[in-house]
């Protein structure tokens, strides 16, 4: 990379990393949460599945907000540019991350709903059913909701792995893009 390459490079908005960094802590507190929950008895087990929920009630806004932010602030460039497939592929994975991060939260609203559990994120208020009760259709949309979550791992998986590809091995601007300036992050673009 030629140094005026380097010199002109830019990071993205402290908003959007603000938004990149809550989401990644809410993330891994929310998957232990969602992993251990199903597979525990007791009080804990409705403890533990209220704080997931009101998690991803949290997630949810914070998606909508990231979605919102990225189309009237498009992410800086890359330097280097990255080959056409790696580009592909890293638009597909966050694309997929930002759809999980908005339809997971409402099919397990959803499966909610249909269990008869109501929604009342941090004890705050109750949100409306969004089905009629149906054990049957609940069982459907949890099990969905599971399997996405799955899918998510996969991705994030896949997401931090090519950051830290990028930092470690390829050397790159890559992952500097979002980190904070006091960690080593590029001034914001």
């Amino acid at each position: 990379m030629a140094r005026g390459d380097a010199a002109a490079a830019r990071g993205y908005s402290a908003p959007a990393r603000g938004a990149h960094w809550i989401t990644a802590a809410l993330l891994a507190v929310s998957i232990p949460l969602g992993l251990v929950m199903t597979r525990i008895e007791g009080d804990l087990k409705f403890t533990l599945y209220h704080w997931h929920e009101w998690i991803g009630f949290a997630v949810w806004w914070l998606a909508l907000f990231r979605v919102a932010w990225r189309i009237g602030h498009p992410p800086p460039p890359r330097i280097p540019p990255l080959p056409r497939l790696q580009a592909a592929a890293a638009e597909a994975v966050h694309g997929l991350l930002y759809l999980a991060l908005l339809a997971m939260p409402v099919v397990g609203w959803i499966g909610n709903s249909a269990f008869g559990f109501p929604l009342e994120p941090f004890g705050l208020f109750r949100l409306p059913d969004l089905v009629a009760k149906d054990e049957a259709l609940g069982r459907v949309l949890l099990d969905l909701h599971g399997w996405a979550g799955w899918a998510v791992i996969g991705l994030l998986v896949l997401h931090v792995g090519a950051a830290l590809h990028h930092h470690l091995v390829v050397r790159d601007l890559t992952l500097r893009r979002m980190l904070p300036q006091s960690l080593g992050g590029l001034p914001p673009g």
